[in-house]
């Protein structure tokens, strides 16, 4: 298995304004690997979550997961619309660990689409 960790502050544009310019094929672009990966930790721009997630589920493999910190937190417009999205892909069972305040999301991938 091989995981995938992206250092947000230095390959992702930090600026909103301009990220939200940003079209969806851009930011597949920006997550273009090869490997295929076991597991996704997001913490970054919550509006953007589920295109994260759109981006990077192809290249999770079969049994590796999501997981995106202040799920807890749906009264965030972003982290709303996540979940709701990734709550209806069939291809992953999603739960929230709420032990912590902040909650984490994770999304199983437990088949090919």
């Amino acid at each position: 298995m091989h995981s995938l960790l992206v250092d947000v502050e230095n390959n992702a544009p930090r600026e909103e304004a301009a990220f939200r310019k940003v079209e969806d094929d851009k930011i597949r672009d920006r997550c273009n690997f090869k490997k295929v990966c076991d597991f996704v930790f997001s913490d970054a721009d919550k509006d953007w979550y589920k295109n994260y997630f759109i981006a990077l589920a192809p290249k999770l493999e079969v049994g590796g997961c999501f997981t995106a910190h202040n799920a807890s937190n749906s009264g965030m417009e972003g982290i709303r619309k996540f979940l709701d999205y990734v709550k209806g892909v069939p291809n992953f069972k999603t739960t929230i660990d709420t032990t912590g305040r902040a909650g984490i999301s994770i999304s199983y991938k437990i088949a090919e689409n």
